[in-house]
């Protein structure tokens, strides 16, 4: 009788979509101790800036998030450019600016004040 290896099929628990089980890898747990010339991989940078993989390309596309540098068929991004990203997005929620410079596509809102009753109909 020959017997056929089974085929391993991974299939994601409930339990594997909670934050809690996902670990944080050593890059973002020491981020702020690592020099601005040290390197991160994607999945650091989608912890740093709360998106999806996705998400982080189309900002580096738009120039949200600094340009990766490539190594080999490594993705890396620099510290010290993220960092500068970072504080350049903290400084916008501080002082309320609208949410598309954040890179949230979403259509401006008209100030109803400088809207005629006509117009807001």
């Amino acid at each position: 009788m020959s017997s056929k290896p089974e085929k391993k099929t991974h299939k994601l628990q409930p339990s594997q979509f909670i934050c809690e089980s996902t670990p944080i890898p050593d890059a973002l747990k020491n981020f702020d101790s690592l020099p601005d010339s040290a390197s991160v991989r994607q999945p650091v940078v989608e912890a740093l800036f709360a998106c999806s993989s996705s998400t982080v390309w189309r900002r580096v596309n738009s120039g949200l998030i600094p340009k990766p540098k490539k190594i080999g068929s490594t993705t890396i991004w620099n510290v010290g450019e993220l960092r500068k990203e970072l504080n350049k997005l903290d400084g916008s929620i501080s002082r309320n600016e609208p949410a598309t410079t954040l890179g949230i596509n979403q259509k401006p809102v008209k100030n109803r004040a400088n809207v005629s009753p006509r117009e807001g109909v």
